[in-house]
């Protein structure tokens, strides 16, 4: 996200319904947090985000409920909150456990 010619030109190469449909563009929470617009905006125009848990989420039923905007949310097994995600794991939809 900090590199925007870089991103710019990524997205290119993507810009197409069918490829947009098959990639995923991997981001960490803490990305996501900084960049949320953005990336919402990315999202209206097509693009699909994993998104990396880290220790930053602080996992409340209303945090976890807009992780469902993510085509994957991919939890880390060495995460600090882990047991609390997994225990609310009804709430997402398409987690990856790894």
């Amino acid at each position: 996200m900090k590199k925007s010619k870089k991103l710019k030109s990524l997205l290119n190469i993507i810009n197409n319904p069918a490829m947009q449909d098959k990639v995923n563009l991997k981001i960490f929470y803490t990305d996501f947090i900084k960049n949320k617009e953005k990336i919402y905006d990315y999202m209206r125009e097509g693009y699909r985000f994993a998104l990396y848990l880290d220790d930053t989420l602080i996992p409340s039923a209303s945090n976890l409920e807009k992780l469902n905007a993510f085509s994957y949310v991919v939890i880390n097994k060495n995460l600090k909150y882990y047991n609390e995600i997994i225990e609310n794991k009804e709430i997402l939809k398409s987690t990856i456990e790894i």
